[in-house]
């Protein structure tokens, strides 16, 4: 190493050449004066090269490396291939994209997949009226007929409602109506060969 030039030196040198104005005699001086000079001050190293030389020798070097070691045979150069580090860290990075916009869009889907809920998959619907809201709505339907006088539909639908909840024949509005529609049905004119 001691072939090899102290930057920080040879840095001292040149900054106390320039405090005593040693600049315009470093200047006008040849090129082994300065070599003498940095050699006189203990700094030693090789001469700067020029561009040339420097391609030169770099290809000399390059010749004598391969013929080192492959026997005298020259190498081509390989095509520079892409990292396999950095190809499989963007797939890694855009396979999560893709779950994460997945999640995003099908969240419902994801989240009663991981509780094993199947049954909860879809849209939301309704669960079908119990039998009591049926009866209550087959009756609902049966007033609105007896109002609009159509006699023989509200009593189907009364009838309706009695065949799915037999309890709510007991309710005051329920016994009214089956009392119109038999006095409207089932009228026979006082015992004399009417409707029945």
């Amino acid at each position: 190493m001691a072939d090899k030039p102290d930057p920080a030196r040879a840095w001292k040198v040149v900054e106390k050449a320039l405090r005593d104005g040693d600049v315009e005699r470093l200047d006008q001086a040849s090129d082994d004066e300065v070599k003498r000079q940095m050699r006189a001050a203990g700094i030693a190293g090789e001469p700067v090269l020029s561009p040339e030389e420097l391609i030169a020798r770099a290809r000399e070097r390059a010749r004598g490396q391969g013929r080192e070691a492959n026997g005298g045979v020259k190498v081509a150069a390989l095509r520079a291939r892409p990292r396999t580090r950095e190809i499989v860290t963007w797939l890694a990075v855009a396979a999560f994209g893709v779950l994460v916009i997945g999640v995003a869009v099908e969240r419902r889907e994801v989240e009663a997949w991981f509780q094993r809920a199947p049954d909860t998959i879809g849209p939301d619907v309704p669960p079908p009226p119990t039998v009591a809201e049926r009866a209550a709505s087959l009756r609902h339907e049966a007033f609105e007929a007896c109002d609009d006088t159509r006699w023989v539909l509200c009593e189907q639908k009364l009838d309706e409602a009695r065949k799915i909840d037999p309890g709510g024949e007991s309710a005051l509005d329920v016994r009214r109506a089956r009392k119109s529609v038999d006095g409207a049905l089932h009228w026979d004119g006082g015992g004399k060969g009417g409707l029945k």
